[in-house]
């Protein structure tokens, strides 16, 4: 199995390894850190984004605890500006 990404509010620049899509797929060695998995696909730059995993917002004071698995879905929300 596999931790699922899903990008919500990227537009144009998103990471490259979702290859232009707005889903990605993930293998789950071990558990992860939000930190972990964000580099793992390709996030150099983190800041104004929001991590959901399992349909809880994650604190960024969390980021480095192992609370990601195998067969976890994981949204990140990127801020963007609208009206």
């Amino acid at each position: 199995m596999a931790i699922q990404i899903s990008l919500f509010g990227f537009g144009d620049e998103r990471p490259a390894v979702f290859g232009g899509g707005n889903r990605l797929e993930l293998p789950a060695p071990a558990p992860l850190s939000p930190k972990e998995l964000l580099q793992a696909a390709g996030f150099g730059d983190t800041e104004g984004l929001v991590l959901i995993v399992d349909d809880t917002v994650i604190p960024r004071a969390d980021w480095q605890r192992p609370l990601i698995d195998d067969g976890t879905a994981v949204t990140v929300l990127s801020a963007f500006e609208g009206g």
